[in-house]
């Protein structure tokens, strides 16, 4: 009696690896994270948690103070950017395509657009700093924004959000970001991010929100007196 010869059946792929698309220049950050390895013959317990792709301040400083703007540098190191991004400005995250916005990912886009445009990357890292470069976050979104979170608890100083952004709009817009001196909206945006240092003994607040005010005490002002020092 001849053998009957059945075809072979071929077990299907039991894994898939799902990725989140990101921008090219921070696909390499995204990748322990973004591509999730799952088995699906596993329990349900064991799969690794779904991933939603939020910007964070570690991936965002990470880059930042990395290669792409280290011409332009936004912050002395990680650990400053880290406690900025967190405490003192507390942005909100957003998405990475966000190009507008004073959020976490309108900054991580810029870096981006920092990688791919190296003759435009002084721009795009300073909009991509503490300021947002008047395109993530317009000036007065930024120094308003400070304002409500860092100077509510300082009267002398703090303006409510209608009156802040009136008052903004009068300011000069030719300093540089991270001016600490002159009288210019960046130098205010400056002083007000250092004003959300609540830590220690001597909380900044009460120092930095009346240099970064309406109506400077010292500092954002033009013809300081000499011998004012932080």
């Amino acid at each position: 009696m001849s053998r009957i010869h059945r075809p072979t059946q071929i077990r299907p792929l039991r894994r898939l690896v799902s990725c989140t698309a990101v921008p090219a220049a921070l696909a390499w950050l995204l990748m322990a994270s973004a591509c999730v390895d799952t088995d699906l013959d596993a329990p349900r317990t064991s799969q690794a948690p779904p991933v939603t792709g939020v910007p964070t301040c570690s991936d965002y400083c990470l880059l930042v103070t990395g290669e792409a703007c280290s011409d332009t540098p936004q912050y002395t190191n990680f650990d400053v950017c880290e406690r900025t991004c967190e405490q003192f400005a507390g942005w909100e995250a957003g998405s990475f395509d966000q190009g507008r916005g004073n959020t976490i990912g309108c900054r991580m886009n810029s870096i981006d657009l920092a990688v791919t445009n190296p003759s435009e990357s002084a721009l795009y890292c300073d909009q991509a700093g503490l300021t947002g470069g008047n395109v993530c976050g317009s000036w007065c979104d930024v120094y308003c924004e400070l304002m409500e979170r860092n100077c509510a608890n300082v009267p002398n100083s703090y303006l409510p959000p209608g009156e802040c952004s009136s008052a903004c709009a009068g300011f000069r817009t030719d300093g540089t970001p991270g001016d600490q001196r002159g009288d210019s909206v960046q130098c205010r945006i400056y002083h007000l991010t250092l004003a959300g240092n609540l830590a220690g003994s001597a909380p900044q607040d009460q120092l930095h929100c009346p240099h970064g005010r309406a109506v400077p005490n010292a500092f954002c002002v033009d013809d300081e007196p000499d011998g004012h020092d932080h």
